[in-house]
């Protein structure tokens, strides 16, 4: 008789199937994903902090699902019978937001991430953890027929992470070492033969720590310079002589922060209600202008209106000044 998967493992595969149909995450234009709740840097970082598990369930296509809810429904349940449900959801979920978290520290801000793949990898890494705290070393773990088996499936996915560039190995890495260490460190677990001890202690509060401060890092992503001059953007005169500095420390011309400083000014006199077309057109528009704008995270297309306006003398021009141009597309 067919062993019937676990009420954890069909609970994931639900959702994800649930939220596949529900945002049509077949269509390609990656629209449907954003809406559904895929992963973005500067969307996380604007406050949409759900997007860190969210993403976890989120596709892009019906290959991507097919693929990850396949291997889910292969492994899922071989751990949760060994952990429990309880602990197999916590797992998903935890090694998924290390997944997510790790990607998005180190991706384009505008960049977007999805799928169970990362929480995928932390049952891999889970079944790793089992296997050593079953007593064998990682070297007699991995020398035996299942450790064979799980090294392969890992070295096979990090590989075609690494051949195809969509694929977010780092959000992999992530997830693997972040079901490791869960499992490892933490879990006491209910099947006899896996140890009631609940693991090294000061080894898991790390853990935790390492956890909290990765998504402090994407909620507060002070290392990034679009980060940066969004604050320029909003601050006060003083504070914001202390950020333009710290942008040309990162490399920004000092003409690409007078640059932004001009439309800095503009956003302060439009929200004044005291700006003028005239005073509008000595904004250059061109390739330079262009390139600086997008390498400080700001989005062109949110000033085209506003500069075709320009170019026509509409005096309303200052009404479609875009108040804030880092902000979620």
């Amino acid at each position: 008789m067919k062993r019937i998967p676990a009420i954890g493992t069909l609970t994931v595969l639900f959702v994800c199937v649930v939220m596949f149909l529900a945002f049509d995450l077949n269509a390609r234009d990656g629209g449907h994903q954003l809406a559904a709740g895929a992963a973005s840097p500067i969307r996380i970082a604007l406050g949409e902090y759900w997007r860190i598990l969210g993403a976890n369930f989120v596709h892009f296509g019906l290959l991507h699902l097919a693929c990850n809810g396949y291997f889910i429904y292969r492994l899922g349940p071989f751990l949760e019978a060994e952990i429990g449900t309880e602990r197999f959801l916590l797992l998903f979920l935890f090694s998924g937001i290390c997944g997510t978290c790790l990607a998005s520290l180190l991706m384009p801000f505008y960049g977007l991430l999805a799928g169970a793949s990362c929480s995928l990898f932390g049952i891999l890494g889970a079944l790793v953890a089992i296997g050593i705290r079953r007593g064998h070393g990682v070297a007699d773990f991995f020398s035996s027929p299942a450790g064979k088996s799980i090294l392969s499936m890992i070295l096979i996915n990090l590989m075609i992470g690494w051949m195809f560039p969509a694929i977010s190995n780092t959000g992999h890495i992530g997830g693997l070492v972040g079901g490791f260490l869960l499992t490892m460190f933490w879990f006491k677990f209910p099947s006899p033969g896996l140890g009631m001890r609940r693991g090294n202690v000061p080894g898991g509060i790390a853990l935790l720590l390492l956890l909290a401060a990765m998504i402090f890092l994407l909620i507060h992503p002070y290392h990034q310079p679009w980060y940066q001059a969004r604050q320029y953007w909003f601050a006060d005169d003083e504070r914001a002589a202390v950020l333009g500095d710290a942008l040309e420390a990162r490399g920004f011309s000092e003409e690409s922060v007078d640059l932004l400083a001009a439309l800095r000014d503009i956003r302060i006199r439009s929200a004044q209600g005291s700006i003028r077309v005239e005073d509008l057109t000595e904004i250059p528009l061109n390739k330079a202008t262009v390139k600086v704008l997008g390498e400080m995270g700001i989005d062109i297309r949110r000033f085209a209106e506003f500069f075709t306006a320009i170019d026509e003398g509409n005096p309303e021009a200052g009404d479609l000044f875009p108040q804030d141009p880092w902000q979620a597309r």
